[in-house]
């Protein structure tokens, strides 16, 4: 009984103390892309996902393409020991919220520790 309220309690504080992002603009958002701690990044990632369901096809896309540029602007300026140290501790944070989840979940894919940034795609 003890170990289920300590489960709890430790659930609870974990949502506490996590960054509410539900009251900041899109352009907000944008702006933050790439520079949260790592423990934020799987409620970031959340809010992004819950309003992209919202956005039509075009405004989704065009909302993802400017986060990824904002990220990779962060990103650029990084030692690569550094983002990849940045990596693996956002893929330990998913690993934990989806241990939490009774029904199981998968990280993003873009958030595997051993992944770099991809190059940005020239438009022509």
């Amino acid at each position: 009984m003890k170990k289920f309220l300590a489960l709890i309690v430790l659930a609870f504080v974990s949502v506490a103390l996590s960054a509410d992002y539900s009251k900041k603009s899109d352009k907000e958002l944008i702006s933050i892309a790439g520079s949260m701690e790592p423990k934020d990044v799987p409620s970031y990632f959340q809010e992004i996902e819950k309003r992209v369901e919202e956005m039509t096809l075009k405004e989704a896309r065009e909302f993802k393409e400017k986060i990824k540029a904002q990220e990779q602007k962060v990103f650029d300026s990084m030692k690569v020991k550094d983002f990849k140290a940045r990596k693996k501790a956002i893929h330990e944070e998913f690993e934990k919220l989806c241990k939490d989840k009774k029904e199981g979940c998968k990280a993003p894919h873009d958030f595997a520790p051993h992944a770099m940034p991809p190059k940005p795609r020239d438009k022509k």
